[in-house]
């Protein structure tokens, strides 16, 4: 159930991140210069956790929110995880830290978009409409550099089937 679903979106972020954010900076132009590309991706951990334990940001945490399933049939079992995704980062500049975040969303949902057919019994990701949230949350820390925080905070649903139980 839940733990493939992790496992995957945890596999596709570790491997795609990088890249997707670095081309989604890229296309939307000038107005986002100087951001920050890449973040360690962190298993089973919210933001509040990993930077309770000093992760230096940009970082992004994937953990289980809730689980939703029945009784097997035949050999199967179908359940829609919903998987909680944090991107954490911090900087100077609270607006370019906004933008960073917003687009860090971007990129974490093309990893959502390969998610279906990725292995671990995944055949499915997001699938309804309207069915990936994201919030974004700001801080700022007086008189500790540096000074601004971004977290954006993603549920994300992804469909599972076990078979051979």
């Amino acid at each position: 159930m839940i733990h493939d679903a992790i496992e995957r979106l945890y596999t596709q972020l570790n491997a795609n991140f990088a890249t997707d954010m670095a081309a989604v900076i890229t296309e939307k132009g000038a107005g986002v210069v100087g951001l920050v590309a890449t973040a360690t991706v962190i298993k089973r951990q919210t933001a509040e956790i990993f930077v309770q334990k000093s992760q230096a940001p940009p970082a992004i945490g994937i953990y289980g929110v809730r689980a939703t399933t029945q009784a097997k049939d035949q050999t199967k079992r179908d359940s829609k995880n919903v998987i909680g995704v944090d991107y954490y980062a911090t900087g100077t500049d609270a607006s370019k830290l906004q933008k960073q975040t917003e687009l860090a969303a971007e990129a974490i949902m093309r990893s959502v978009d390969r998610l279906a057919g990725s292995g671990g019994g995944v055949f499915g990701a997001a699938v309804e409409e309207d069915s990936v949230t994201w919030d974004w949350l700001d801080g700022y820390t007086e008189g500790v550099a540096p000074l601004f925080i971004g977290v954006a905070t993603g549920t994300i649903p992804v469909d599972d089937r076990e078979q051979g139980l």
